[in-house]
């Protein structure tokens, strides 16, 4: 599901070269909701068995470090003959958040190599392939920045397991690793890198080059390479796209350093979604009424699961976890009601191709199987009937009386 969405993400960036088109607009909407729902059920409370299944997929799609969303790679080192106890369940993950960009440029970079030299596809240049690596990156390191922020965030959050005499300060994402140990300076120095790289360093260039380019925002080659960051908005609001980059900082930073109090923690989140739909109401900065509507309902959405989340934190009884429950699913189905209702269009244009490919391949199939079970189709038989004539009529043409003995006979 994550390497689908991530490679349509790409596709569609690479393919949609109109700063009106709103359909990459509409995917970033749909991420951006998601990634903050999954900031809220990563909330410490009792789920019911069957949501919290769902819950897991939600959260595993857009984070690799947070339970219940992580992965482990024990089996991978297993099979590679490497001791799996090397690292702990949260340094695996903390290591592939901190260089998930590299590692998807570089996955689609081998792709790439084995495209042109082991398939011998001379239609891939270096030009294209540079560009396409270069949109890669961007959207994986759009897509992960959160999860990258947050591992990073967790490498500065200790907590005190000790006496009130003698300190131990353990991390509190993983209470096996102690600060300042060797194992946490590991985690910890490339964990500042990623906040210096990743939280600042990049947002900064990437505005600096869209400041510097305003005059050029629709030049093809320009929009080609960072018009996933604006495309959809007005051009006034072109850099819109970092109001939203520092709410994500203000959730991420909320969802790591309150994590050990839940209801702070919805407080806070609550509070920074209603100050997000302020802002959004009085900017509207998207082109289209349409969008400004859907943003608007996913940030209304959000702050109801975030209020759900504090008004059962507050209770903490069967009717609370019901009503949760309820406020979860039912905004969820709410933000992507008017996203369904917005995008048929678009599906069906996307999967003209694909109903035409299975629709060709069924039809081989079914001649397949015929074929194999020796049965006919009305057309061939006519055919076929058709063919015995001709043939007949020939001979007539050539021997009439030959022809009339058979008929006799």
């Amino acid at each position: 599901m994550k390497v689908g969405l991530i490679v349509y993400l790409v596709h569609e960036a690479r393919a949609t070269i109109d700063k009106n088109k709103v359909h990459s607009t509409m995917l970033r909407i749909f991420i951006t909701f998601f990634q903050i729902e999954s900031m809220l059920f990563s909330v410490r409370m009792q789920w019911p068995p069957w949501l919290d299944k769902v819950k897991s997929v939600i959260v595993s799609v857009f984070f690799s470090s947070i339970n219940p969303g992580g992965y482990s790679y024990h089996c991978l080192m297993l099979w590679g003959g490497i001791n799996s106890e090397l690292l702990s369940f949260y340094e695996f993950n903390a290591f592939y958040a901190f260089f998930v960009p590299v590692i998807w440029t570089a996955g689609a970079g081998m792709l790439f190599l084995f495209r042109r030299f082991i398939l011998r596809n001379k239609s891939i240049t270096w030009d294209s392939s540079k560009d396409t690596l270069q949109m890669t990156f961007l959207i994986t390191y759009y897509f992960f920045w959160p999860d990258m922020i947050t591992t990073a965030f967790s490498t500065l959050n200790p907590i005190n397991i000790g006496a009130a005499e003698a300190d131990d300060l353990r991390l509190v994402s993983d209470p096996t690793i102690k600060w300042l140990s060797p194992r946490h300076t590991l985690t910890l120095s490339f964990g500042i890198a990623t906040l210096l790289i990743s939280g600042l360093i990049l947002p900064v260039l990437i505005f600096r080059r869209m400041w510097r380019s305003r005059d050029s925002l629709d030049d093809e080659e320009f929009l080609q390479k960072y018009g996933f960051l604006y495309r959809g908005y007005k051009a006034n609001h072109y850099l819109w796209e970092f109001t939203i980059l520092l709410r994500k900082l203000a959730l991420v930073g909320t969802s790591v350093y309150f994590a050990s109090n839940p209801s702070r923690l919805c407080l806070t989140l609550s509070i920074i979604v209603v100050i997000s739909i302020f802002l959004q109401q009085q900017f509207s900065p998207y082109r289209s009424e349409v969008l400004n509507k859907l943003e608007l309902t996913a940030l209304f959405c959000l702050g109801a699961i975030a209020y759900g989340c504090l008004y059962h934190l507050t209770l903490i009884d069967e009717t609370s976890t019901t009503i949760l429950v309820v406020v979860s699913t039912v905004s969820t189905v709410v933000f992507l009601t008017p996203w369904i209702m917005a995008y048929p269009k678009i599906l069906k244009k996307k999967l003209a191709p694909v109903s035409k490919f299975l629709s060709k391949l069924c039809r081989k199939c079914e001649v397949c199987l015929k074929r194999i079970f020796g049965i006919q189709t009305t057309a061939k038989v006519e055919e076929e009937t058709y063919d015995r004539s001709s043939t007949m009529i020939n001979l007539a043409s050539e021997n009439p009386n030959q022809v009339i003995c058979q008929v006799t006979i």
